[in-house]
């Protein structure tokens, strides 16, 4: 059983004993098109501080200053800090030992960005393919514009005439964004 500060620093899964100290409250993501539920936990024992992500954690599982063995945890950089994040295999059960945390670091801890929404930007290397079309009133397919008219398309669905300034107009626009 390493204590939490060895289990940050280890690229291995590790066994953990710590103290709750608080829960957050859970969010839910998308991960490989499964709905997750993700709960941020305040660990600590006697060496450390930080945060717990636990994925799908039952609402009855644990209980804030109590101890628990946590098992087959691994870190992670999330936000440009190192966090403990549970596996598949991950077993957390009560412990018979009272863990007291330091907490001489928990502001260190308590001031780590826990969302997980980032902001990308980047330059526009080209813009691509404009294209406009014409949706028709009833079927909302695309409409051809008439030859020899510049007000009138036609929606050869329901064979029928429309002026172009009574339709909804389609708008898409292909970005391409270099990648490197």
């Amino acid at each position: 059983m390493l204590v939490l500060r060895d289990a940050l620093m280890s690229t291995e899964t590790s066994t953990i004993q710590v103290s709750i100290i608080d829960i957050r409250p859970s969010y839910q993501h998308e991960n490989q098109n499964m709905t997750k539920t993700a709960t941020s936990i305040l660990i600590g024992d006697t060496s450390s501080t930080d945060y717990l992500v636990v994925i799908d954690l039952k609402s009855d599982t644990i209980d804030m200053d109590k101890t628990y063995v946590t098992s087959e945890v691994k870190s992670k950089q999330f936000n440009g800090f190192t966090i403990m994040c549970t596996t598949i295999d991950t077993n957390i059960s009560s412990s018979t030992i009272d863990v007291i945390p330091n907490i001489s670091d928990v502001s260190t801890t308590l001031a780590i960005d826990l969302t997980d929404h980032k902001t990308i930007t980047t330059t526009i290397g080209e813009l691509g393919n404009i294209q406009r079309t014409n949706a028709c009133l009833t079927c909302k397919g695309d409409l051809v514009d008439v030859i020899g008219t510049s007000n009138l398309a036609y929606c050869s669905k329901y064979h029928r005439h429309s002026f172009k300034k009574n339709i909804r107009r389609n708008i898409s626009t292909t970005f391409v964004v270099p990648i490197g």
